[in-house]
């Protein structure tokens, strides 16, 4: 039997803009060439996806929270949401009216035990779509910004990935990072 429980989801959307005031004045926001690759759309998708790691756990490190691990089953999980978009050509939390837990189960991240998750989506034209800039945007969000300096995540998956959506203009990139803690076992 498949274990079900995940003690929350927090979901939400990025807005199309991040407001230029926010990354000038955010005290969170590390330099802008600090992590190799982030500001570079030609960089190799995994060159992109270890910038973001880096670009995430810097902003932790800076509001005196723990660095993320990377984490490859919640990396299978980005992966499988940013696929579930890209097949439903629709950019949300729930494509395709899936339950908002169903990349989670996908990966199998709660095969062994339940997970605290917290998901943020993002996206950008092709041009714009670096690390740098969708997370200036989770910054200037402060849904995102909560998801993203959560206390209690330890682990971190990233996936990004080029498509078309019927409701977004062609040539977009579409950035999936989902942070989450395993629960403890009951004794």
């Amino acid at each position: 039997m498949k274990a079900t429980a995940l003690a929350a989801i927090v979901v939400l959307t990025l807005p199309a803009a991040a407001a230029a005031q926010e990354e000038e004045s955010d005290p969170l926001l590390p330099p802008a060439r600090a992590c190799r690759g982030a500001q570079n759309v030609e960089a190799h998708f995994r060159t992109q996806r270890l910038a973001m790691h880096c670009l995430i756990n810097l902003v932790r490190d800076r509001a005196g929270r723990r660095k993320t691990k990377s984490s490859t089953v919640l990396r299978h999980s980005a992966t499988y949401k940013a696929r579930r978009i890209a097949a439903c050509k629709r950019f949300t939390h729930s494509p395709c009216g899936d339950d908002l837990s169903a990349p989670f189960h996908e990966a199998d991240v709660t095969r062994r035990r339940p997970w605290f998750v917290g998901e943020n989506l993002g996206w950008r034209p092709v041009e714009e779509a670096t690390a740098y800039e969708i997370l200036t945007g989770w910054l200037a969000s402060p849904s995102h910004r909560e998801v993203l300096l959560d206390r209690r995540f330890t682990h971190l998956g990233v996936r990004r990935r080029r498509l078309r959506l019927d409701d977004l203009p062609s040539g977009i990139v579409i950035w999936v990072a989902h942070l989450g803690k395993p629960k403890k076992r009951r004794t």
